[in-house]
């Protein structure tokens, strides 16, 4: 079923969040050698929680026949970018630096979450699609 609405949608989430790694995350305003910004691959529980939201958008394009394996994973994809964002929120809260203004890589989990849930209204509806073809036979 790669050809549904939402296989995009998934595949758009996981591209959203691939940019987590390329962007920062929290950028401090001095311009200091001393302070730089938190960017994913520095702390390891990020790098865990994002390559996690990388994976499981990508293997829920794949379960064509269980649906709602599927959309139980795409939730669990969604608690995931949430865990990821108040992660984010938690490293820069006790960052060094209080000063800043947060990058373009704090907004993309946002996007992805927005992306996924409409991803499930998009499984939910071809779950009653089936169900109501069932039916008729």
């Amino acid at each position: 079923m790669l050809r549904r609405k939402q296989s995009l949608w998934l595949l758009l989430a996981a591209l959203l969040n691939v940019g987590v790694f390329n962007f920062s995350l929290w950028n401090p305003t001095y311009e200091s050698d001393s302070f730089e910004a938190i960017r994913t691959n520095n702390y390891f529980d990020l790098l865990i929680l994002g390559v996690t939201i990388i994976v499981l958008p990508l293997l829920a394009i794949f379960m064509f026949h269980n649906r709602k394996r599927k959309i139980r994973l795409v939730l669990l994809c969604t608690f995931t970018n949430v865990a990821f964002i108040a992660d984010m929120l938690v490293n820069v809260h006790f960052s060094k630096v209080k000063v800043g203004n947060y990058g373009i890589g704090s907004v993309l989990p946002v996007a992805a979450i927005i992306l996924l849930i409409i991803a499930i209204s998009g499984i939910r509806k071809d779950e009653k699609l089936v169900s109501s073809l069932d039916r008729l036979r």
